[in-house]
């Protein structure tokens, strides 16, 4: 009976043991995965004539590639500015983006040179998605700008336009 009552214990004391163990590598890889949910993604202040929108920054490869796709909706003064690390030539297409948009292609100088305005969602072109236009500036930009399509019309903003960017994380 000794034996038996002993090596309950033992057993119970192993299986308390590894409901710690587990239970903590639970709590930490949650609060984990709280810290990375509740980082703040790089934001900045584009001014563009008297027009202002607070864009989120789409300034790293995986950031870039991932755009817009797949929100719902975009406040009427936000939007997204690509920072790429070299003037170059950059397409984009609407693949998996609900939102038609205007897009603005920016040189390093700071100065609009192409918009393509109100780029429809690859959706309403296509509902398998399979035959997404590309939009392509023809000259090298710095920065891409995307906003709600018509605010480009309703702002007034054309090519030639300079713009002002004002990073907000330190960026």
């Amino acid at each position: 009976m000794r034996i038996i009552l002993e090596n309950t214990m033992k057993l119970t004391l192993l299986l308390f043991v590894i409901v710690l163990l587990v239970g903590g590598v639970w709590v930490i890889s949650t609060e984990t995965a709280k810290g990375t949910k509740t980082t703040q993604k790089s934001q900045a202040i584009v001014k563009i004539k008297n027009s202002t929108v607070n864009v989120e920054l789409a300034n790293t490869p995986q950031a870039r590639e991932l755009g817009l796709m797949f929100r719902k909706s975009l406040k009427p003064d936000a939007g997204m500015l690509f920072i790429f690390p070299t003037e170059s030539t950059h397409s984009f297409w609407m693949k998996n983006t609900e939102i038609p948009l205007d897009i603005l292609w920016i040189n390093a100088d700071k100065r609009i040179f192409y918009i393509q305005r109100n780029a429809p969602t690859c959706k309403s072109l296509d509902a398998a998605q399979k035959n997404c236009p590309m939009y392509i500036a023809e000259e090298p930009a710095k920065y891409v700008l995307e906003v709600n399509a018509g605010w480009v019309e309703k702002n007034n903003v054309s090519r030639g336009d300079e713009v002002q960017i004002n990073l907000t994380n330190g960026e």
